[in-house]
């Protein structure tokens, strides 16, 4: 990092709501990797080089995480809920992979969290 402080960085997918207990096994779906301060990696679909992070399905069967949250702060478990009726952007296969960018560009194309990172 190229702060001299310590920095801490928390993501939560939290899984609140009726029915997502039965639609999702505990522990399905993971965070597998995130990226702050992304100048040259990946691009969203505006072309931008903006925050995300990418979460994992360890599961067997296919999951859709619509209506699930985002949130990097604990005591704000539902920041951000994943949208639904977009099954198309929110499925992940079984041991599958979905990149959420945290931005704050919520109306752009493809999946944009209310939030970045710092």
């Amino acid at each position: 990092m190229c702060r001299s402080t310590k920095v801490v960085v928390r993501l939560f997918v939290c899984i609140l709501g009726i029915g997502f207990a039965s639609r999702v096994s505990v522990g399905a779906v993971l965070i597998n990797e995130f990226l702050a301060a992304n100048s040259s990696t990946l691009a969203d679909p505006q072309g931008q080089f903006d925050d995300w992070v990418e979460l994992y399905n360890s599961g067997d069967a296919e999951v859709d995480v619509g209506g699930m949250y985002l949130t990097d702060d604990p005591e704000s478990p539902t920041k951000w809920r994943i949208p639904q009726g977009l099954s198309n952007l929110t499925r992940i296969s079984a041991k599958g992979l979905l990149i959420i960018w945290l931005d704050g560009d919520t109306t752009d194309s493809g999946l944009h969290a209310s939030f970045g990172l710092d």
